[in-house]
């Protein structure tokens, strides 16, 4: 989480001591791995060099994918269930080497932006890829970061490519962020 929180950190413009840990509920029940103020971030971190069964990397593979949980049985809500029910401000989701622990590339979505963005395409209706986990019997949504509205991605990052925001993302100045 050290290296989440130093990306997250410069995006904000603060600190990474201005970054807490959750409660345990807000951690369990309300997507939210980061605080900021009153700001919420929920975090998902994806190995990188974990294979697929081609072989491929899961960053190669799935560089442009964002994984989230559609559905558990016998548990109250799910990742994307929380998210659409109005929990989270900002989505960190990043691919890591996890044998260093750094973090080579990131996405980090607007909740609320998505939520929109759910709202008007329908959760069944997600430019997405339903697979079944059948060990856990869990469904996730492997979801297309870039058929998403252009709204909902706030900032990306790699290695390989720098930053790059959203077209007419506000800048960090004008108090998007820190709700002034």
């Amino acid at each position: 989480m050290p290296d989440v929180i130093r990306h997250l950190a410069g995006i904000f413009n603060q600190p990474v001591e201005a970054f807490q840990s959750p409660t345990v509920h807000q951690d369990k029940l309300e997507a939210t791995d980061l605080l900021l103020g009153k700001l919420t971030i929920a975090v998902r971190v994806r190995d990188a060099f974990k294979t697929n069964g081609k072989g491929e990397p899961y960053f190669k593979a799935y560089k442009n994918e964002m994984t989230l949980r559609g559905r558990i049985p016998g548990h109250l809500g799910t990742e994307l269930d929380k998210i659409i029910d109005g929990y989270g401000d900002y989505m960190f989701y990043g691919w890591a080497d996890t044998d260093s622990g750094s973090i080579m590339a990131w996405t980090i979505i607007d909740l609320a932006a998505f939520r929109a963005h759910v709202a008007s395409v329908g959760k069944e209706n997600l430019k997405a890829t339903h697979n079944q986990n059948i060990k856990a019997d869990s469904t996730y949504y492997a979801i297309d970061i870039n058929m998403l509205s252009l709204n909902c991605i706030f900032a990306r990052w790699s290695v390989t490519n720098g930053l790059t925001c959203s077209p007419g993302s506000p800048t960090m100045s004008e108090g998007r962020i820190l709700g002034a």
